[in-house]
């Protein structure tokens, strides 16, 4: 299987027997180049600060791991597959999967897609879910998919559970 660019997306342990309903792409670091010398300045001012007070550079280095890995989802692509089980992320570093029957709520905003385990919002929800990076027409399509396999399919149409995330209801369509 391969992305808009030609990229192979084959990679998703799991679900290379699944049936891909959608699949993409996307990479956050080219779309801010601002953001992303701040990030890496970030990562390596943190290892030299840590290098700097322990003389240690295994520490630095375990610093820099780290930092990456905080923020690898923004330096590094992302790879995004929805299939009749759920939905999957992958990146340099991590592999996510959130089936259907967990994805309790959604919420959409203008660069992606929220989808929440949890019944009700607060704290947690910004570390438990899946959001997904879905723009313009291709987000309508994710939208369309995550509605027609949710595990209560006529829910999943009503706007009281596909919220905007300004916390808006969206009108059916």
């Amino acid at each position: 299987m391969h992305g808009p660019q030609g990229e192979d997306l084959s990679g998703f342990m799991g679900a290379e027997k699944e049936k891909t309903l959608m699949e993409w792409r996307v990479h956050l670091a080219r779309r801010q180049p601002r953001k992303t010398i701040g990030a890496i300045a970030a990562v390596l001012a943190g290892s030299g600060l840590v290098f700097i007070s322990s003389r240690n550079p295994l520490l630095a280095a375990l610093c820099v791991l780290l930092l990456l890995a905080a923020a690898a989802e923004f330096l590094f692509p992302v790879c995004y597959r929805l299939t009749e089980s759920g939905a999957y992320m992958r990146n340099f570093l991590s592999f996510r999967h959130l089936p259907w029957t967990q994805v309790r709520r959604c919420y959409r905003g203008q660069q992606g897609i929220k989808l929440s385990p949890l019944s009700r919002s607060g704290w947690r929800e910004a570390f438990r879910g899946l959001y997904l990076w879905v723009e313009g027409e291709q987000q309508e399509r994710a939208v369309e998919i995550i509605r027609a396999l949710r595990p209560s399919a006529t829910e999943a149409r009503s706007p009281r559970n596909v919220r905007r995330a300004s916390g808006q209801r969206e009108s059916p369509r």
